[in-house]
């Protein structure tokens, strides 16, 4: 008797060390500093004509998805082509957000296990260049519209390995739908916008007062 105790009590720590172990694997990784000046030079010759909302509930209610998670990836997005001119070419980028939370907009009851977020690559630049500056664990608000899929838009020249989620992808709805948390400098960083401001993830959430408008 005495020796199936012992043996119960090894298995019982065994199990319980186990599941220590398991708990701290899966707790969040610490969000990484974020180089500013990569990350707006990533869309130094973007431009694009949008409404510009003066507060992030303003943003949300033009938005069909808002959420705030963590960038689990960076990869080679849709191969793009102008079919009014053969020269005119590029290649997008995705973002791959995890843990993602469902802060407002039309869409809001959809799964946001895994957000899917094409970015424009208005410089050409090279995919290892958008992992320096998107580096893997940060902390993202973003404001979305969806994407239109390969089918229903005539400039997608090819998907590039993205069919599973090519009918899934989100859009930053404008400059001002793409935020990312730099908590060493408690700022957020707008990449598209090329802006740096101070405050928080929640601060540029719907109810918060942080917001690029120039």
């Amino acid at each position: 008797m005495r020796g199936i105790y012992y043996t119960n009590r090894l298995v019982t720590i065994l199990v319980l060390s186990v599941t220590m172990i398991a708990c701290a694997s899966s707790a969040a990784a610490p969000a990484p500093p974020i180089d500013q000046d990569k990350a707006i030079s990533l869309f130094r010759n973007y431009s694009a004509d949008y409404i510009v909302y003066d507060t992030p509930t303003k943003l949300a209610a033009s938005s069909e998805l808002v959420v705030t998670g963590s960038l689990a990836e960076v990869r080679v997005g849709r191969s793009m082509q102008n079919p009014d001119a053969s020269w005119d070419k590029w290649t997008t980028t995705i973002m791959v957000i995890r843990s993602a939370s469902t802060l407002a907009g039309k869409n809001r009851n959809s799964d946001t296990s895994v957000v899917y977020v094409e970015l424009p690559n208005p410089s050409n630049m090279q995919l290892s260049e958008f992992r320096q500056a998107l580096p893997v664990n940060a902390r993202v608000v973003l404001y979305l519209s969806r994407a239109a899929s390969k089918a229903e838009n005539p400039d997608v020249a090819s998907v590039n390995g993205n069919d599973d989620i090519d009918s899934s992808l989100y859009l930053p709805v404008s400059p001002q739908g793409f935020g990312m948390e730099d908590a060493q400098e408690l700022t957020i960083v707008w990449p598209l916008a090329g802006s740096v401001l101070k405050g928080s993830l929640r601060d540029a959430s719907p109810g918060g007062n942080v917001l690029p408008v120039d």
